[in-house]
């Protein structure tokens, strides 16, 4: 047997250029844990600032994230609105008829004592759109599920374990019924939103006539009643004036974050007739009886038919006084371009608190009540979380729903309060943050707040009375608020 070849040289290609081995250094081993050579974390700002067309100069979160630190927000902005009336007069071209209109505004948008129930409500009816019979139904239909499986599972029937997974089922059923819903009937919106910006293109734009002129025939068209059938026809257009836009030399920042903003809203607009009916046969099939399907279908199309409320108007704004007349008092501003531009940044800063209060970073119930009482005004901001365990854990393990409350109040010359309550079961606990000028005398009135309670069928609980010595944010009074803000909450 012929021996094996040993091969001690590589066969390679003789005009071939061979390297020669590098040699390792001897480097020094990096440790994982050790964070000390991270100098500084890599800056995030560039990349966000393209997404970013809504505030200038200022970074989305770094806004939102100071007004939900501040808890009177809407105080501080409505205490200024009262300012405007001194602005105004001080103006050396100051339109004598605009300036008395605003000052009849700011009149109205006070409150008298005896009003204060009334505006409570009527500020709670336009906190949300899912009030009516179509949802107290589908509450109901939820809730009747739900019994049943408690039932089932109390009695250790073997039908438990199907129907808990039967109303985990129509819970999501239910919830894309609900989007379905939100998205058709934000179709309106969505092409009103969609004309404003156009208009306001065309104003920044009116140099060039002929671009100008098609920009504001366009958002006419977008406020026709055959808009929503014809939007793909008006998307291509639009498509094709903002890259006309992008090309002009009157191309400035501002211009830039509108066309942006208007190509977010045009894909906003969907919501289709067709995944609304999708969804609502999922809901049909946890309904056996066919009373219930067409009665449910009866409401569902009442909803998506009724008409929208007219603009400037007490229903428009949720029936809320305030709120109508705030919005009649910046709407009146913004149409006169002088008291604008003296007041531009004001009236952008209370466009934005009250944008922003509530939001999905505050999903609390909130209500703003402006008062006059014997010559003394005073502002009053009221912030409630039905779930007020969320925010106490000594309190979760108590029986029965707890009402959390926090109230900002800045009464004329007597300064800053904040009142916190805590409600159960017809028991309050209550705190009050008062000037240090007035501790004394709110102490004394202790016993009468009680009877006060006491008439109404409630009695105090923890009660303390002490100095405001620092104002607090609502993510320190509600402390659940950071936990939802930052991410979901998923349990196993």
């Amino acid at each position: 047997m012929s021996d094996i070849l040993r091969v001690t040289t590589p066969l390679v290609n003789k005009t071939q250029v061979i390297d020669t081995r590098r040699s390792v250094e001897n480097l020094t081993q990096f440790n994982l844990p050790d964070v000390t050579k991270v100098t500084r974390a890599r800056s995030d700002n560039a990349l966000l600032m393209q997404n970013n067309v809504l505030t200038g100069e200022e970074k989305t979160t770094a806004l939102l994230m100071d007004l939900i630190k501040d808890p009177s927000v809407t105080v501080t902005y409505l205490r200024n609105i009262s300012l405007l009336q001194e602005v105004y007069s001080l103006l050396p071209a100051a339109n004598r008829a605009v300036t008395e209109e605003i000052r009849e505004m700011f009149t109205a948008l006070l409150l008298t004592p005896e009003e204060l129930t009334a505006e409570l409500w009527r500020q709670e009816e336009g906190s949300s759109q899912f009030k009516g019979q179509l949802f107290d139904m589908l509450r109901d239909l939820l809730q009747a599920q739900a019994n049943t499986a408690r039932t089932a599972l109390s009695g250790g029937e073997e039908s438990s374990g199907t129907q808990l997974m039967k109303y985990s089922a129509m819970r999501r059923a239910v919830a894309d019924l609900l989007k379905a819903l939100s998205g058709y009937t934000a179709r309106r919106d969505v092409l009103e939103g969609l004309a404003n910006n156009l208009e306001y293109l065309s104003r920044s734009l009116a140099p060039s006539r002929a671009l100008s002129e098609s920009l504001l025939l366009l958002s006419a068209r977008f406020r026709r009643p055959d808009a929503q059938t014809q939007f793909e026809t008006l998307k291509r257009e639009v498509l094709d004036l903002l890259a006309k836009v992008d090309e002009s030399i009157l191309l400035s920042p501002k211009i830039r974050k509108t066309a942006s903003l208007t190509v977010y809203n045009l894909s906003r607009f969907g919501g289709d007739i067709d995944f609304l009916e999708a969804a609502l046969d999922r809901v049909f099939d946890y309904i056996p009886q066919n009373e219930d399907r067409e009665r449910l279908l009866g409401l569902v199309m009442e909803f998506i038919e009724r008409e929208p409320l007219p603009k400037g108007t007490e229903e428009a704004a949720g029936r809320s006084k305030v709120l109508h007349k705030l919005i009649s008092i910046i709407d009146r501003q913004a149409e006169d371009a002088e008291l604008l531009r003296s007041t531009g940044d004001r009236l952008e800063k209370i466009v934005q608190s009250l944008l922003s209060s509530p939001c999905n970073f505050t999903p609390l119930l909130h209500y703003i009540l402006p008062m006059q009482h014997m010559g003394t005004q005073s502002f009053m901001e009221i912030w409630i979380n039905p779930n007020g365990e969320e925010d106490a854990p000594e309190r979760a393990a108590l029986r029965g729903d707890t009402y959390h409350m926090f109230m900002v109040f800045d009464v004329g010359d007597l300064g800053r309060f904040n009142m916190e309550l805590f409600v159960r079961d017809k028991i309050v606990d209550f705190f009050l943050y008062c000037p240090p000028a007035f501790t004394g005398a709110f102490a004394s009135a202790k016993r009468d707040i009680g009877r006060v309670l006491g008439s109404l069928g409630y009695q105090f609980g923890d009660v303390r009375i002490t100095d405001l010595e620092r104002e607090r944010s609502l993510m320190e009074v509600f402390r659940s608020l950071p936990y939802k803000r930052t991410g979901v909450d998923v349990r196993i």
